[in-house]
């Protein structure tokens, strides 16, 4: 615990070093992937939480940072307390499609997991959050779902109303970027779930990243599986990053888990789902292809934000890399205006720190090695 809150604390304090604006992930599963369309000029607006939202998802449809969230509405980072009901305050450019309730009635041959692929949702959230009460599935059971306003889906599907609307509070110092325009991120399944540790687990209905050649190469398809929340935050950090600092080189995705998970040589990890291995980003002007080998063949600028990417997302866990490397690193964070007190915490690089993010693996000096946490319905995975 004192581990998980030491990562969260320097987490949000990276976030706030970050570029004001967080690119959109792909909602984790929530109702029907919700579209953002572009809104003229950054207004405050008003978001009312639903059962099941998460801080990350609400930033990514208005396309904001976590941390900025958590500043306007006077959140507690561990421990934000996101009350159904609540309204928050958020200042963006975007306008996320309307939501509504809507009430389904159960058919013969439904059942839960049928049911969330069909509403794009995580069987849990379906049914714990938004149905508590109900215990099993029967014809002309009525259920709670969450949906896209008519007005706005792209399916035509009725749906549950977000509370947007303009607010006259003060413009705060640092407004928002202007909108880019999105690189395409790959939908999947809900289905992969991480059980055990990563040493010591496996993959159920494992997912395997999408081919996406605007993001990144896979070179081993075969072990190029994962959990669904390791997928879509893979793609999420990658496109964030890309947009961020429009690096256009090659990305190359190594290994992240075989099909069903369990270990595979030479990793020692690799086994739920929950790892990938990412060969450091190449400087101008070194050959496409090139694995880097010398220190001076990588962009650590490249390198420092692609890792600011993926803690921005708030489902990570560790990055592993070679202490002769992290030297090259701490440089880069430093350039980007890291706070010595923030690194220390965050890079194990000139100590050895047990709780760093950054942390040392031994063979690890061509590649990151990325792990994200146990998603929250993951009730079967572990984080030592």
């Amino acid at each position: 615990m004192r581990q998980s809150r030491t990562v969260s604390a320097v987490l949000f304090t990276l976030a706030s070093l970050g570029a004001s604006v967080h690119a959109p992930a792909l909602a984790l599963p929530g109702p029907a992937a919700v579209s953002v369309v572009s809104a003229s000029g950054a207004r405050w607006v008003s978001y009312q939480i639903i059962p099941g939202d998460r801080l990350s998802e609400i930033a990514d449809r208005y396309r904001v940072a976590v941390h900025k969230l958590l500043e306007w509405n006077k959140l507690d980072a561990k421990q934000p307390k996101l009350r159904v009901g609540r309204t928050l305050r958020v200042y963006t450019e975007a306008q996320a499609v309307e939501r509504e309730q809507q009430s389904y009635s159960v058919k013969p041959g439904d059942s839960w997991s049928k049911l969330a692929k069909r509403f794009g949702v995580e069987q849990q959230r379906l049914r714990e959050q938004w149905n508590p009460r109900v215990e099993a599935l029967k014809p002309g059971e009525k259920l709670t779902v969450w949906r896209e306003s008519e007005a706005t889906s792209v399916t035509g599907d009725a749906p549950m109303r977000v509370a947007m609307r303009e607010s006259t509070a003060e413009t705060p110092l640092r407004s928002v970027q202007a909108s880019t325009p999105r690189v395409p991120i790959m939908d999947v399944p809900s289905t992969g779930i991480s059980t055990g540790t990563a040493n010591r687990g496996r993959l159920v209905a494992g997912v395997q990243l999408p081919r996406n050649d605007a993001l990144y190469s896979i070179r081993n398809p075969a072990n190029s599986w994962g959990s669904s929340l390791m997928i879509r935050e893979l793609q999420r950090g990658v496109r964030d990053f890309r947009e961020r600092t429009g690096f256009d080189r090659e990305l190359v995705m190594n290994d992240l888990s075989r099909e069903h998970g369990g270990r595979f040589r030479p990793h020692r990890s690799h086994t739920s789902g929950r790892d990938v291995d990412i060969r450091l980003p190449i400087r101008p002007g070194v050959a496409k292809g090139t694995i880097p080998r010398l220190t001076s063949q990588v962009d650590w600028d490249a390198t420092w934000a692609l890792i600011q990417a993926f803690a921005d997302g708030e489902q990570l866990q560790y990055v592993f890399l070679s202490r002769s490397r992290q030297q090259a690193l701490l440089q880069a964070a430093k350039r980007a205006g890291a706070s010595d007190s923030a690194l220390e915490q965050f890079i194990q690089y000139p100590r050895h720190s047990r709780t760093a993010v950054v942390r040392h693996a031994r063979g690890h000096t061509e590649h990151i090695h990325v792990r994200f946490k146990c998603g929250t319905n993951e009730t079967s995975c572990s984080e030592p």
